[in-house]
């Protein structure tokens, strides 16, 4: 808008500038003399007329179509970025609803991994108990039959006793030398035969360091 009206001030000083002077001229003769102006005057100041209604009507052009075209332009940039803007807003609640969900799959899952990890100890634990006391178990069962055994040994006839150590391993018969009393122990190694008797004293007898 500013520059049609410097357009059209601009116009109406060069039309002044060409066309005063003579105008007012030709005015002040006749006017002097009065006089009516001639048909050359007349046609001038007609011309003169014409100029400035064509002036004073509305200016077409660029002057007054690119500022709507501008604006056009720049709504619909503007709206195109507030798209994004929405779009980019929406995205990052997206994901921060995505972060959310995954720091609480994270939480479960490691608190699942400590409950396994403390149900593992606990059962290694019952099992470790579990096999002491079957240990204790079985080590009292076998230190009652190893008794069981010596009495019934030490109540049976020597003869008897050293026919059944014969022909035992030599392992088992120290074994069970072992637990029966010193006399015992020593009646029957007499009704043994030497040679094994023999060797059966000499893995009783503790070696000296």
């Amino acid at each position: 808008m500013a520059t049609s009206v410097v357009r059209t001030l601009v116009l109406s000083v060069a039309l002044w500038a060409a066309w005063g002077p003579v105008c007012a001229s030709a005015l002040s003769g006749k006017a002097a003399q009065n006089t009516p102006p001639s048909a050359d005057e007349a046609k001038q100041a007609a011309e003169m007329k014409q100029k400035e209604a064509e002036l004073a009507g509305p200016i077409q052009g660029p002057a007054t179509v690119a500022p709507r075209e501008i604006l056009d332009m720049l709504d619909r940039r503007k709206q195109a970025l507030d798209k994004k803007e929405a779009s980019l807003r929406a995205a990052e609640t997206r994901l921060a609803s995505l972060k959310g969900e995954i720091e609480e799959i994270l939480v479960r899952h490691e608190q699942a991994l400590k409950a396994a990890e403390k149900a593992r100890k606990n059962a290694e634990a019952d099992k470790a108990a579990a096999a002491q006391r079957q240990g204790k178990v079985d080590e009292q069962t076998r230190q009652a039959d190893q008794a069981r055994l010596a009495k019934m040994y030490e109540t049976m006839p020597a003869e008897e006793a050293a026919a059944r150590i014969e022909k035992m391993p030599n392992a088992r018969a120290l074994e069970l030398l072992r637990l029966l009393k010193g006399k015992t122990a020593g009646a029957i190694l007499a009704q043994v035969p030497p040679t094994k008797a023999a060797k059966l004293t000499e893995q009783l007898i503790p070696k000296q360091q």
